[in-house]
């Protein structure tokens, strides 16, 4: 939960995505999100994993922006 309280803070356009990814897991009652560098994320639903095919395909740069945003300098290390 506190990792989605922290989400909710940033408004960067990356940000925003992840938000609307989460949202989407939510809605759907996915269990995971799969988030990897030249793909379009993925969601866990009923064990099936399924692309969301309306994102973008994720760069090095913007996986790198949101595991900033949403993770301490702890867990980055």
């Amino acid at each position: 939960m506190i990792l989605l309280s922290r989400l909710f803070l940033y408004k960067k356009e990356d940000d925003i995505l992840i938000n609307e990814i989460i949202n989407n897991a939510i809605n759907l009652n996915a269990s995971d999100i799969h988030l990897c560098i030249n793909s379009q994320p993925f969601l866990r639903i009923n064990g099936n994993i399924t692309v969301l095919e309306s994102f973008p395909i994720f760069t090095e740069q913007s996986i790198q922006k949101i595991i900033t945003n949403i993770c301490s300098e702890e867990q980055i290390e």
